[in-house]
């Protein structure tokens, strides 16, 4: 599980920007890019992870949001068995949050963090934002590959 060992602030807060959050990625050495629409993004085991800037008051970024998606998908049939494991995800955990769709016939799973950012953040707190959403968002995709596994799926079990 995530933890951090300093508990010390590290900064004042800044305005969020994606050079910022693009600094988190460099920090922990992780690999990302920037997509077509100039959001950042990354891969964790299995998710796509991005990081968007949320223009709430204003017309400068004043929230981050962190949208990871499970990259496997199930077929729609699973829909009320997987908004079951989404339901009680939220229930029993603070965060992330997560929820299913469907489209075209496939069902995807989506964990996601909301951060108002209006007066800034210092960057050992957005650090913190960053990791503790991947890492929750991680666990939450491993109880779904509990609860549908391949077997299961080929199976026909919902």
């Amino acid at each position: 599980m995530w933890r951090k060992a300093n508990t010390q602030p590290g900064s004042q807060n800044q305005p969020i920007t994606r050079d910022r959050v693009e600094a988190v990625m460099k920090a922990h050495d992780w690999k990302y890019f920037i997509d077509s629409d100039g959001v950042l993004g990354g891969r964790w085991e299995s998710s796509d992870v991005y990081f968007n800037l949320l223009t709430l008051f204003g017309d400068t970024p004043d929230g981050l949001q962190v949208r990871a998606y499970w990259r496997r998908e199930l077929p729609a049939a699973a829909e009320v068995a997987a908004a079951t494991v989404a339901n009680r995800w939220n229930r029993d955990k603070l965060f992330p949050k997560v929820y299913v769709s469907v489209d075209r016939g496939t069902l995807t799973v989506r964990a996601e963090g909301n951060f108002p950012l209006r007066h800034g953040v210092a960057d050992d707190q957005l650090d913190d934002f960053v990791n503790s959403t991947i890492t929750t968002a991680i666990q939450a995709f491993e109880l779904f590959g509990s609860h549908f596994s391949e077997s299961a799926l080929s199976d026909g079990a919902l």
